[in-house]
């Protein structure tokens, strides 16, 4: 199954389902030699991965992860028109994926500013007060999906060192259990020796 739909409005972040087996996709217009940038992340199950790709107005190929639970990607586009951004969840036919993601063209903050500047006539410090005001809004979003990526490595550590915990123990039962028994074998195995 194939949605298309028109992605959010620039920098702000979007939370989807990609249902099992299907993909969605989303376009965003882009005019010629603008960044383009966007982050995205599978929330819930660490576990989960999908396949995201972004295409160009011609169907080229710009990115393309496989099997990650999460990335981000940025370009400079090299012609108008609309690109499409796909997240894939075909690899698996059961579970659902939950994404969270953001995509953004061009540098909006500068935009806002400048349309504030015009719109209210700000002084040139006012100006870049602005610009700095929204540069960090950016930086804390970064920093957010920083934490995330954190949190979910973390998880998939602990998880793991916990399974390696738990096989180290049921290896020493089974080892003492095969100790047990070959003692316990060998006794009687040399009585039955000295009654014969």
């Amino acid at each position: 199954t194939l949605l298309a739909l028109r992605a959010p409005a620039p920098t702000l972040a979007f939370t989807f389902t990609v249902q099992a087996g299907s993909q969605e996709c989303f376009d965003e217009e882009a005019p010629l030699k603008e960044k383009v940038a966007g982050v995205w992340k599978v929330l819930g199950d660490t576990s989960m991965d999908v396949d995201v790709k972004v295409l160009s107005p011609k169907g080229d190929v710009i990115y393309d992860a496989e099997a990650e639970s999460s990335g981000s990607f940025e370009f400079t586009s090299r012609e108008e028109g609309s690109y499409q951004v796909c997240y894939s969840n075909e690899r698996t036919r059961t579970r659902q994926a939950t994404i969270n993601a953001k995509i953004a063209v061009g540098e909006p903050e500068r935009r806002l500013v400048d349309e504030i500047a015009q719109a209210e006539h700000l002084s040139p410090l006012e100006t870049r007060i602005k610009a700095l005001e929204h540069s960090m809004n950016s930086i804390t979003d970064l920093q957010k999906y920083m934490r995330g990526r954190e949190k979910a490595h973390r998880d998939t550590t602990e998880s793991t060192k916990r399974r390696v915990l738990w096989w180290s123990v049921f290896e020493s039962i089974v080892l003492v259990g095969m100790s047990v028994w070959q003692v316990v074998y060998l006794r009687k195995f040399f009585e039955v020796k000295r009654i014969v």
